[in-house]
């Protein structure tokens, strides 16, 4: 079982580096104004990793509780899945939200 939880670790935490990615990509490619691309593709990933850094990060002080991180976690996830979706990588998009959808389920019985 060590295997699995480990294994399921690295796959949360390349997830997180595609939710970061993801997020400056769809930020980027959302709408047309450049001042505006260039705004979100740097404030999206910011927002989600302050967000995630105080309320999912292991060492965090205001670490939330089980279940309410994993709805967190899986909100930010769906956000950018759906961001994905809308502008036009919905290949990505879902299949982004079906790995995640495995990886906290099984995050969520190893209690992590």
């Amino acid at each position: 079982m060590n295997i699995v939880r480990g294994f399921n670790r690295l796959v949360a935490f390349l997830l997180e580096l595609v939710l970061v990615i993801a997020l400056g990509y769809g930020g980027y490619s959302v709408v047309e104004n450049v001042y505006l691309k260039y705004t979100l593709a740097m404030l999206l990933p910011v927002m989600a990793i302050v967000c995630w850094s105080i309320y999912a990060a292991p060492r965090s002080d205001k670490r939330l509780e089980q279940p309410w991180r994993m709805v967190f976690r899986l909100s930010l996830y769906f956000i950018c899945a759906m961001l994905l979706y809308t502008i036009g990588k919905t290949t990505i998009g879902i299949s982004l939200a079906g790995i995640v959808l495995i990886n906290e389920l099984i995050a969520f019985y190893f209690n992590d």
